[in-house]
């Protein structure tokens, strides 16, 4: 069964390099959501400010990487959970 949990930076961002190694790290986040299936890691979404300084009003996020492993699921539920 999949879930959603909080996940610190420095655990987010080791999930990004062990498996999308082309991705940096990301220095400031906002927040950072997992995704498990059972106990498995199976995606993360790291979400901080606007990289364009016009666009950080204080109420305008971006999400910095977003790394489900596989399809199906796991994609759908992190957009779901992120946009809400």
């Amino acid at each position: 069964m999949l879930s959603i949990r909080p996940i610190d930076l420095k655990s987010a961002n080791r999930y990004v390099l062990d498996n999308h190694r082309h991705n940096g790290k990301v220095l400031v986040h906002r927040f950072s959501i997992a995704c498990y299936d059972g106990d498995r890691l199976c995606g993360v979404a790291i979400v901080a400010n606007p990289s364009a300084r016009k666009l950080d009003d204080g109420r305008t996020v971006e999400v910095a990487h977003r790394r489900p492993i596989g399809f199906g699921r796991e994609q759908q539920m992190d957009i779901t959970i992120i946009t809400e």
